[in-house]
């Protein structure tokens, strides 16, 4: 898995270094069980973080001067994110309108999207009628 992880930041190249960097963390520090995840500070991440807090995928995350301290959740031992695709890249944008907006994996996983609103879930992006790039998908 961690080669799957290096891989998918080789893929992405300078796309969003900071996302990137931030999905790896995530899901290599759920590989290893740690409990704490430290990441670069961008508003990206911020704002990816905060969507990932309110859908219940982390218990908190604490901005510090230059990083981000990621508190990452778990049920009886087994990591609450199951798994991370990067959907868009600096290369393929890939954009959906709220129409075309689906369920992942029968509603056990969520899209996180762009917007012209800020950064949301599939869910929200439902609810308010709207569309765009979407980031990646967490199942």
């Amino acid at each position: 898995m961690l080669v799957y992880c290096l891989v998918l930041e080789k893929l992405v190249g300078k796309m969003n270094d900071s996302l990137v960097n931030l999905l790896v963390g995530i899901k290599t520090a759920q590989l290893k069980k740690n409990l704490i995840v430290n990441t670069k500070l961008s508003n990206l991440s911020l704002s990816v973080l905060q969507v990932l807090k309110e859908e219940g995928y982390i218990i908190d995350y604490i901005k510090k001067e230059t990083s981000i301290e990621v508190y990452l959740k778990y049920n009886n031992f087994n990591p609450i994110i199951n798994d991370i695709y990067l959907i868009s890249s600096s290369g393929r944008k890939v954009y959906y309108g709220y129409k075309t907006l689906h369920k992942v994996n029968n509603g056990l996983g969520i899209l996180i999207l762009s917007t012209s609103k800020g950064v949301m879930s599939s869910k929200k992006a439902l609810l308010l009628k709207t569309g765009g790039e979407v980031l990646f998908k967490v199942i």
